[in-house]
């Protein structure tokens, strides 16, 4: 898929005004957040993959942390795959988190694993949390949501890890018996 120049988000915003939002530009996009019906989500799902710009990005997929929208998670999926800017990533953790799909625990685990981008400072607790830190345990407590029982062997090796042990365990708070 081709990239839209960052000077390109006003056909976003054209189009969104095509549906009816009285959008001017990037504060009016962010201050509409939760009053998007489905057809303007799923506009605004289109353009994820599609934005540069770094800032633009993260208040698109922000306007995607919805409760229940599990129609994002493939697209935050892969853009989480695809990113490595920390910010990013954290905000894509957050929106999954904050969408509560249940059906990406194996998902969710590979990244876990094998994302190396993120992973903890080797000499931890002397280096202050990263955004890349953050968003590995956004990730951990996405989840812990999912409530799928493969989850939890994953949940308990961070939760022995250190400096993930909070998100870890808010993750396993989820599984009444464990």
């Amino acid at each position: 898929m081709e990239k839209i120049p960052t000077d390109t988000f006003a056909e976003l915003i054209e189009e969104l005004r095509g549906l009816g939002y009285n959008i001017q530009n990037a504060v009016d996009l962010e201050l509409l957040n939760g009053r998007y019906q489905k057809s303007a989500l799923s506009v605004i799902l289109r353009y994820i993959p599609l934005i540069d710009d770094r800032r633009k990005k993260d208040a698109l997929i922000s306007l995607v942390a919805l409760p229940g929208f599990v129609e994002a998670t493939p697209i935050l999926l892969d853009e989480y795959k695809k990113n490595t800017d920390s910010n990013i990533l954290w905000v894509i953790g957050n929106t999954l988190l904050i969408i509560g799909d249940k059906t990406i625990a194996l998902e969710l685990i590979d990244l876990l694993e094998h994302k190396k981008n993120i992973d903890h400072p080797a000499d931890w607790p002397d280096v202050p949390k990263t955004p890349e830190l953050i968003a590995k345990e956004m990730l951990l407590w996405a989840l812990g949501k999912t409530r799928d029982p493969r989850a939890l062997p994953t949940l308990k090796k961070y939760l022995r890890e250190g400096p993930s042990e909070t998100f870890a365990l808010e993750g396993i708070k989820y599984f009444d018996d464990h």
